[in-house]
Protein backbone atom coordinates (compact mmCIF):
# COMPACT_ATOMS: atom_id res chain seq x y z
CA UNK A 1 0.00 0.00 0.00
CA UNK A 2 1.37 3.43 -0.62
CA UNK A 3 0.66 6.29 1.67
CA UNK A 4 1.02 10.18 0.31
CA UNK A 5 3.30 12.03 3.12
CA UNK A 6 3.06 15.33 0.89
CA UNK A 7 6.62 17.28 1.02
CA UNK A 8 8.39 14.36 3.23
CA UNK A 9 7.63 12.01 0.48
CA UNK A 10 5.95 8.21 0.38
CA UNK A 11 5.19 5.01 2.78
CA UNK A 12 4.82 1.82 1.71
CA UNK A 13 3.13 -0.12 4.13
CA UNK A 14 2.61 -4.27 3.85
CA UNK A 15 2.70 -7.44 5.69
CA UNK A 16 5.20 -9.59 5.01
CA UNK A 17 5.30 -13.09 6.95
CA UNK A 18 2.50 -12.00 8.64
CA UNK A 19 4.18 -8.86 10.34
CA UNK A 20 3.95 -5.12 9.16
CA UNK A 21 7.19 -3.47 6.92
CA UNK A 22 7.04 0.22 6.44
CA UNK A 23 9.09 1.42 3.51
CA UNK A 24 9.99 5.34 3.21
CA UNK A 25 10.18 6.86 -0.44
CA UNK A 26 11.56 10.77 -1.47
CA UNK A 27 8.71 12.57 -3.27
CA UNK A 28 10.50 10.92 -6.40
CA UNK A 29 9.55 7.44 -5.15
CA UNK A 30 13.52 7.01 -4.47
CA UNK A 31 14.10 4.69 -0.91
CA UNK A 32 15.34 6.64 2.06
CA UNK A 33 16.08 5.81 5.14
CA UNK A 34 13.28 6.70 7.86
CA UNK A 35 13.01 9.80 9.10
CA UNK A 36 11.16 9.07 12.35
CA UNK A 37 12.65 6.81 15.25
CA UNK A 38 9.78 4.54 15.99
CA UNK A 39 5.99 4.31 14.53
CA UNK A 40 2.74 2.76 16.60
CA UNK A 41 0.02 1.33 14.50
CA UNK A 42 -4.00 0.41 15.40
CA UNK A 43 -6.53 -0.88 13.95
CA UNK A 44 -9.48 -3.00 15.34
CA UNK A 45 -9.26 -6.72 14.95
CA UNK A 46 -12.07 -9.07 13.26
CA UNK A 47 -12.03 -11.20 15.96
CA UNK A 48 -11.03 -9.55 19.02
CA UNK A 49 -12.65 -6.67 20.90
CA UNK A 50 -10.03 -4.59 22.43
CA UNK A 51 -8.36 -2.71 19.40
CA UNK A 52 -5.01 -4.32 18.11
CA UNK A 53 -1.53 -2.30 18.63
CA UNK A 54 1.99 -3.01 17.07
CA UNK A 55 5.24 -0.63 17.32
CA UNK A 56 7.33 -0.69 14.65
CA UNK A 57 11.28 -0.55 15.26
CA UNK A 58 14.38 -0.19 12.86
CA UNK A 59 14.41 -3.18 11.07
CA UNK A 60 13.13 -5.51 8.02
CA UNK A 61 15.70 -3.49 5.86
CA UNK A 62 17.72 -0.47 6.39
CA UNK A 63 14.91 2.11 4.46
CA UNK A 64 12.69 0.45 6.91
CA UNK A 65 10.50 -0.14 10.16
CA UNK A 66 9.13 -3.76 11.03
CA UNK A 67 7.30 -5.56 13.67
CA UNK A 68 8.02 -8.64 15.70
CA UNK A 69 4.34 -9.14 16.12
CA UNK A 70 2.56 -11.48 13.66
CA UNK A 71 -0.96 -9.89 12.38
CA UNK A 72 -3.65 -12.54 11.45
CA UNK A 73 -5.86 -12.26 8.28
CA UNK A 74 -8.22 -10.64 7.21
CA UNK A 75 -6.08 -7.79 6.54
CA UNK A 76 -8.84 -5.31 5.82
CA UNK A 77 -9.20 -2.64 8.75
CA UNK A 78 -8.95 0.84 9.36
CA UNK A 79 -5.47 1.51 10.71
CA UNK A 80 -4.31 4.65 12.45
CA UNK A 81 -0.78 5.42 12.03
CA UNK A 82 1.31 7.52 14.43
CA UNK A 83 5.20 8.36 13.74
CA UNK A 84 7.60 9.50 16.52
CA UNK A 85 10.48 11.29 15.19
CA UNK A 86 13.61 10.92 17.42
CA UNK A 87 13.69 14.42 18.92
CA UNK A 88 16.85 16.07 20.72
CA UNK A 89 17.17 15.49 24.75
CA UNK A 90 14.80 17.94 26.68
CA UNK A 91 12.43 18.35 23.84
CA UNK A 92 8.69 16.57 22.87
CA UNK A 93 8.93 14.50 19.37
CA UNK A 94 6.44 15.97 17.08
CA UNK A 95 3.87 12.99 16.10
CA UNK A 96 3.13 12.58 12.72
CA UNK A 97 -0.83 10.60 12.62
CA UNK A 98 -1.87 9.42 9.38
CA UNK A 99 -5.23 7.07 8.96
CA UNK A 100 -5.86 4.85 6.20
CA UNK A 101 -8.08 2.31 4.85
CA UNK A 102 -5.80 -0.88 4.78
CA UNK A 103 -5.88 -3.78 2.47
CA UNK A 104 -3.84 -6.60 1.77
CA UNK A 105 -4.63 -10.11 0.00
Amino acid sequence: MEIARGAKGFLGLQIVNGTFKMSFYDAKKKPVPPDVAQAILRWDAKMKAPPERVVLLPGGGPNALGSGKVVRPPYTFKLTILMLPAAPEGTEPVPEVLSVDFRQE
